[in-house]
């Protein structure tokens, strides 16, 4: 976990001297390109996708594109062979990792099979080695998520084939040691057809699961799948997130409350042909139970999200795509944000071609610490906009907005087992905002004492006896934190800290 902590406050300065917004479009030597994962830099943004290496070749390769904080390029690396598609992580695969450089879990396919790859490179791109998983008799293995441990092993999320004859597939997680080779190797059947999109790591060591299942071989329905798994891989749970309507694919992750919430799209109707779907959001308890589900926005076609993170205050964000319209089923990316009881704060479209054909397709978001959010895509253009596909990159405030001087957010969580951050006879802080970053603090109990910055890790922690206490954050960047003050009875009070 460090070394990302290390790489976000390496970003922080540079993101925090002011709001940044952009909308960009990233062409590619006049070829196809995409986006589908961002994860943060030393000097900005690192972003994974797929590229053709020319117009007339019709494989595809992958793709590593690295931005600074302002969205402008500054160098890119692609990687193929002759007779090979590749296949990019999904969003959050792609992964800063422990000595430096970067991790990703790729596919690479021909017209016989599919094997996948875990690609090891460093900062500045260069390959520094590959692992291959294959299944015999050709069978398909595709890995769409990567994620590191705290040891520096890798953990490995897809599904595989179980043969040719049929669409059957289970869903598979792979575990290796920190230079790719396997430890460990499970897979998962709860229909006829299951796949691991995500895998989050849980607090009590094991792996959440995030993908979809089908339940018969027609495939007439599927349903969001959750997964919890122990640190071996030994199956403890499983939750389908569905309705009367087909549903999709579900990307969970674990809450701060022992918890876990999930994201997809929920089919409300089918309307000549076309099923109108709606994004959603699944709060479940710590073994899996659904405690509520709720639909947010219009009814559309295509309507999904595909990624979430839980904030420092408790709310949530997540990230995808809709239709433009009811009536024009071209795409455009979505960020949708609610507390942590699930009523709605906002929810915004973005776009940047502007043609009524062209579609803008948002996989993945990642939260900055200036507050606001970058999203992180691809372009299919139809004329009247130029091109073809191109990558798609675009920053907003913490509010949503592509631009300065949008309407404040007026909508007010409601506390769900905290105190309100206003200051009581039994907690007093000063000054806020800090110049020197140290924040002086009164409290009349015992107390354990956190600091959490915009992305949500632990930047500093204590202990608050009765009476005074001090929080240093003088090495910290500038930004808001979130101060967590848990009592010996459990009770837990947040607080704002502007440093």
């Amino acid at each position: 976990m460090l070394p990302l902590l290390a790489l976000c406050l390496l970003l922080c300065p540079l993101l925090t001297w002011g709001q940044t917004y952009f909308n960009e479009r990233y062409p590619h030597n006049g070829v196809t390109s995409s986006f589908t994962a961002i994860t943060p830099s030393d000097s900005g943004f690192v972003l994974a996708g797929q590229t053709r290496p020319n117009p007339n070749q019709p494989r595809l390769d992958l793709l590593i594109r690295f931005l600074d904080p302002l969205g402008q390029l500054v160098r890119s690396r692609s990687y193929g062979q002759d007779g090979f598609t590749y296949f990019p992580s999904w969003c959050g695969g792609l992964v800063p990792v422990q000595g430096g450089g970067y991790a990703m879990a790729a596919s690479r396919g021909d017209s016989a099979n599919k094997v996948s790859v875990l690609w090891r490179f460093n900062a500045l791109g260069d390959t520094l080695w590959t692992r291959t998983f294959r299944r015999p008799n050709n069978r398909w293995l595709i890995l769409y998520s990567c994620k590191q441990l705290p040891n520096g092993d890798f953990i490995l999320g897809g599904g595989e084939r179980l043969n040719m004859a049929t669409a059957a597939t289970d869903a598979v997680l792979i575990r290796t040691d920190s230079l790719g080779n396997v430890r460990w190797e499970r897979s998962y059947n709860v229909g006829y057809t299951d796949v691991t999109y995500d895998v989050q790591l849980t607090t009590d060591g094991g792996f959440l699961l995030g993908g979809y299942s089908y339940a018969t071989q027609q495939r007439v329905q599927n349903d969001g799948l959750l997964i919890k798994v122990d640190s071996a891989g030994t199956q403890q749970w499983f939750s389908l997130l569905g309705g009367p309507y087909s549903g999709e694919g579900a990307f969970g992750i674990p809450t701060r409350d022992g918890g876990y919430l999930a994201v997809g799209g929920r089919t409300t109707a089918v309307v000549a042909m076309f099923e109108e779907t709606r994004p959603v959001f699944y709060k479940l308890d710590g073994e899996g139970n659904l405690v509520w589900q709720r639909m947010y926005g219009p009814a559309r076609f295509g309507t999904y999200l595909f990624r979430v993170h839980e904030l420092a205050d408790g709310s949530f964000i997540a990230a995808g795509q809709q239709a433009q319209s009811r009536s024009n089923n071209s795409q455009e990316g979505i960020l949708v944000k609610i507390c942590a009881d699930g009523d709605s704060l906002w929810y915004r479209s973005y776009r940047k071609l502007q043609g009524a054909g062209s579609s803008d397709y948002l996989r993945d978001l990642l939260p900055t610490a200036d507050g606001g959010f970058v999203g992180a895509g691809f372009l299919h253009a139809l004329p009247p906009d130029p091109g073809t596909h191109d990558g798609w990159l675009f920053k907003v405030d913490s509010a949503g907005y592509l631009q300065a001087g949008g309407a404040p957010v007026t909508v007010q969580c409601r506390p769900t087992g905290v105190k309100d951050e206003a200051v009581t006879d039994e907690l007093e802080v000063w000054p806020n905002p800090s110049v020197d970053g140290r924040f002086y603090l009164r409290v009349s109990l015992n107390a354990g004492l956190q600091v959490l910055d915009a992305l949500g890790r632990l930047v500093w922690k204590g202990q608050a006896p009765a009476g005074e206490a001090t929080v240093d954050l003088a090495a910290q960047p500038p930004g808001i934190y979130m101060l967590r003050i848990t009592e010996q009875s459990g009770h837990i009070q947040t607080h704002r800290l502007l440093r």
